[in-house]
């Protein structure tokens, strides 16, 4: 069974908190996730852990 869930990254370029979802696989995988604020690099990732979408902890856009 895959473990999916959720965590709190901050860019280090503007300082945003985002909300970050994962899911973890058996099989490798690498990537690059985009700060939802500013657009920078948040995350690169090489391993089994896949990040998927960030967006920002307090936008009020964001369905709570």
């Amino acid at each position: 069974m895959l473990e999916t869930g959720k965590m709190d990254m901050t860019c280090e370029h503007c300082g945003a908190v985002n909300e970050v979802s994962y899911t973890d696989y058996p099989e490798r995988d690498k990537g690059t996730l985009l700060c939802a604020g500013c657009g920078g690099i948040l995350h690169q990732w090489k391993g089994t852990r896949d990040f998927h979408t960030a967006t920002l902890k307090d936008d009020p856009r964001r369905p709570q």
